[in-house]
């Protein structure tokens, strides 16, 4: 099952071992963060040189947990939860 999260203008997508993340406009610098909402955990982190879509392969997510989704861009941070359904 795929479930689907606005985040700001950023859509992101959850597929079964993956998190996409594509970008509507172009930016300079980004970072991508994925933390375990309930430990605060950090599950993946890294930084995007002008990214279109990002690919996250994520086999450690597991199904019924919560997870959190940080987005930097410059000064701008956009963040969401998400669960592994």
């Amino acid at each position: 099952e795929i479930a689907q999260c606005l985040v700001g203008s950023e859509m992101c997508k959850e597929t079964d071992s993956a998190l996409v993340v594509d970008f509507f406009r172009e930016y300079d610098e980004v970072q991508i963060l994925v933390k375990s909402a309930l430990t605060g955990e950090m599950i993946y982190s890294d930084s995007y040189t002008t990214p279109t879509n990002v690919v996250i392969a994520m086999p450690e997510m597991e199904k019924g947990r919560e997870y959190l989704l940080e987005i930097s861009l410059g000064e701008t941070i956009l963040s969401g939860e998400f669960s592994i359904e």
